[in-house]
């Protein structure tokens, strides 16, 4: 191979492989391999989860760790550009109801960005009649009414989140640990269902067989819009490590050897999604925090984010004026396709908010009233 490269003048740069189903993360297996044959190069992933939307990842490697390096490809157009609601008229052209209180418009990304065009108006005039009064009316009813009885609460307070450089090894953006203090919150004891999520959208009705697997195929504003509709919100990557691990330093919310009585994930799903909740949950009630679907959080991601992260109820968002592309977003858990390590508390994951994956899914969050715990729909 060296001989036939230096015959033809090229170089080795990186290391190349395809995921035909995984996501375009760095593995340990990846680590182990790179460092053994090849550790001055560049690694280089190319992920076919969704074969219409290939996804590729780099990665510089050492012995010091892994740093994944961001890859220019060719111009995807930014949410914003997409977005057709830039104007009054097209936002409110975006946010036209059916006859049973759904958007005709089927671009979530686009119905989201008219709701936020309408949100900042200084006349609050159209944002309260065609969001407050318009898309989510009815919002708390359905919340009370199909999400509140699954929601657990999680109690306010400090964690450390994150993981100690030591420990990080090849695990991309959780460092450094630091502490967060957060506010009290609500989460779901199961990741949303088809037959849930079919309220929304009647078109992706399931069969019994299929109504109590967790939806799949979702883009993050698909999910955003879905929670807002239905009165709630997705929660914070924050929230959801703290809800996942309960505050504990430990890589699970179990030991390792037990991580198959608490998730579906490599080692004993047959490559395929299961029923929400047929694994013990843990130490809060929730289930299949690791494994079964990824899911999405309400946060962009931000690999530097840990280092400059506020203390209180952290969330990355912001502007993205200037930027090639609009950020990714973060989905955290691991799915039934993942390796033990990827189900990890503090593992983070990242797609475009338009992206869709057969196990890529989210869990509904609200925040409790101040009337002694109630739920809230927002």
């Amino acid at each position: 191979m060296q001989k036939q490269l230096m015959e033809r003048d090229l170089y080795e740069v990186a290391m190349f492989h395809t995921h035909r189903r995984h996501p375009g993360n760095f593995s340990e297996i990846d680590y182990d391999l790179h460092i053994s044959r090849v550790p001055g190069l560049w690694h280089v992933i190319i992920s076919l989860r969704n074969p219409r939307q290939p996804q590729i990842r780099a990665f510089a490697v050492s012995g010091e760790g892994v740093r994944e390096m961001h890859v220019v490809s060719p111009h995807q157009p930014h949410e914003v550009e997409r977005a057709q609601g830039r104007s009054l008229d097209a936002a409110v052209a975006a946010l036209a109801l059916s006859g049973d209180g759904r958007p005709r418009c089927r671009d979530s990304a686009v119905v989201l960005r008219a709701v936020e065009v309408l949100k900042w108006l200084p006349d609050r005039g159209p944002y309260e009649e065609h969001v407050v009064s318009g898309l989510f009316l009815g919002a708390g009813e359905r919340f009370d009414e199909f999400i509140a009885p699954d929601l657990v609460r999680v109690d306010g307070g400090a964690f450390e989140m994150g993981s100690d450089p030591a420990s990080a090894r090849h695990f991309c953006g959780e460092t450094p640990r630091h502490q967060v203090v957060l506010s009290p919150l609500l989460l779901s004891r199961f990741a949303v269902t088809n037959g849930q999520y079919a309220r929304f959208d009647p078109a992706r009705a399931t069969s019994a067989a299929e109504r109590d697997l967790p939806v799949v195929g979702v883009s993050w504003h698909d999910a955003a819009l879905f929670a807002a509709w239905m009165g709630g919100r997705l929660p914070t990557e924050a929230e959801w490590e703290r809800a996942c691990g309960n505050g504990s330093p430990d890589q699970w919310c179990c030991p390792e050897p037990l991580l198959p009585r608490h998730a579906w994930y490599s080692e004993n799903a047959h490559g395929e999604p299961h029923v929400v909740g047929t694994r013990k949950p843990n130490d809060l009630g929730l289930h299949d925090m690791h494994g079964n679907v990824w899911e999405w959080c309400a946060d962009d991601f931000r690999p530097d984010f840990y280092a400059r992260s506020p203390r209180h109820d952290p969330i990355a968002t912001g502007s993205t004026a200037g930027t090639a592309r609009a950020p990714d977003k973060v989905s955290r858990g691991g799915s039934f396709l993942s390796l033990p390590e990827m189900c990890r508390t503090r593992f983070r994951l990242h797609d475009p908010a338009g992206y869709s994956a057969g196990d890529l899914g989210f869990r509904m969050a609200g925040t409790p009233r101040p009337d002694n715990g109630g739920r809230s729909r927002d």
